[in-house]
């Protein structure tokens, strides 16, 4: 009867360390589908950052043609994604706000702006005190007050012939004509009527003899204005 053989403790280490060791070279090799899926994630991240450069060009290989009142963007060769994007308003299509005047000088400029597209008139000019705008210059351009400004007729005096009128004090102007209204000085009173100026109103403001003349006896001798029963004395008649 035969008997089977026990392993030694040599051999046992043997085995051990033989499989020990296929372990540790199993451990070192890469895993296939790890590095699969890596691949994968690299080609897609390739593919989406082509396919946005794809999607951009610049204006020149676009070949863009603005239209009326647009200009080709100062910037031909930047990336854009449409050919809309190559061309920029013009102050052309600008309409000036009020106290802005539009010049066609620059419509050709690319802006949308009152300060790129229009001039600053003179009525948003702030005149010193007593002065006001001047009518003609208040929607032409201008930019400061000793061009746009004038003094008001609250500054100018009315004397003589003339009066103050306190309802052109604040029109811009500097004549009589303009800022005053006539005085009783600028009225005759007939003499050989019998009438004589009324110097208590002499500095007012008045048109007619009626308001700015005295009826003397002559007057009332020559208009018979004198009451039933009484006549003018001989020595203040003449």
């Amino acid at each position: 009867m035969t008997m089977a053989m026990k392993p030694t403790a040599a051999v046992l280490l043997a085995l051990t360390l033989a499989f020990l060791s296929a372990q540790a070279r199993k451990a070192e090799e890469p895993s296939t589908p790890e590095v699969s899926v890596l691949a994968g994630s690299e080609d897609k991240a390739l593919e989406a950052s082509e396919g946005t450069a794809a999607n951009l060009s610049n204006c020149v290989d676009l070949g863009t043609k603005c239209g009326v009142n647009y200009t080709h963007t100062s910037s031909l060769t930047r990336m854009v994604r449409s050919a809309s994007e190559c061309c920029d308003a013009t102050c052309a299509l600008w309409t000036c706000g009020k106290g802005w005047k539009g010049s066609v000088a620059y419509h050709d400029n690319v802006g949308k702006s009152n300060e790129k597209c229009c001039d600053r008139t003179c009525s948003l000019v702030t005149c010193p005190s007593g002065q006001g705008t001047i009518p003609s210059l208040a929607n032409e351009p201008g930019l400061e007050a000793s061009f746009c400004c004038a003094n008001l007729c609250s500054q100018h005096p009315c004397y003589g012939s003339w009066a103050t009128d306190p309802s052109k004090a604040q029109v811009v102007n500097n004549t009589n004509e303009a800022c005053c209204q006539p005085s009783c000085q600028s009225v005759t009173c007939d003499a050989q009527q019998g009438l004589v100026l009324d110097v208590s109103k002499a500095d007012s403001a008045g048109t007619t003899s009626n308001f700015c003349c005295l009826k003397t006896c002559k007057y009332m001798s020559l208009n018979s204005e004198c009451p039933t029963g009484f006549g003018i004395k001989p020595s203040v008649a003449a």
